[in-house]
């Protein structure tokens, strides 16, 4: 298995699992008592209140990545030989691998929505820079289009052409 391939599972486990995290962040907000953290559901007139309910709210996206990653360490500590996550075989390498996954899950799924897409862009680079067809465009712009073009765009067309045969 490639890294890049390695690299593009982890990154959709981890959007998911920052999807899971939020949730629970959200149910925190929305369900812990007000005398417990103050007010978490609405934002703040006076900045500096503001501030103290971001911090807040930042808090329990951490609590989301920590207990998404409770809830999830059975993945890790079953890893076998072949897996990508065998690294994690020693005590002091899983509780690092705990902590930088709790962190990373905190981050939300806007971030590895933002992180895939960038993966995705890339591959689709180097997917089109290994085609001889973009050494033929004439300019930028034609380059800028085709790595716009989607593999959805490319199979619908190649289906129009197909039918029109």
């Amino acid at each position: 298995m490639e890294i890049q391939e390695i690299i593009t599972i982890y990154g959709i486990a981890l959007f998911v699992l920052s999807q899971i995290s939020e949730r629970i962040c959200n149910m925190l907000k929305l369900y812990l008592p007000e005398w417990l953290m103050g007010n978490l559901r609405n934002a703040e007139v006076n900045p500096v209140l503001e501030k103290k309910r971001e911090r807040k709210l930042l808090l329990l996206s951490w609590i989301g990545g920590i207990i998404t990653s409770i809830l999830f360490w059975g993945v890790i500590v079953q890893a076998d030989e072949a897996s990508p996550l065998y690294f994690a075989n020693s005590i002091k390498n899983k509780f690092w691998f705990f902590a930088g996954m709790s962190i990373f899950l905190s981050f939300g799924s806007k971030f590895w929505h933002d992180i895939l897409d960038i993966l995705f862009l890339y591959k689709n680079a180097k997917r089109i820079l290994n085609d001889s067809e973009t050494y033929q465009l004439e300019n930028t712009e034609d380059i800028n289009v085709k790595l716009q073009t989607n593999r959805n765009d490319i199979v619908r067309k190649a289906w129009c052409l197909f039918r029109s045969v």
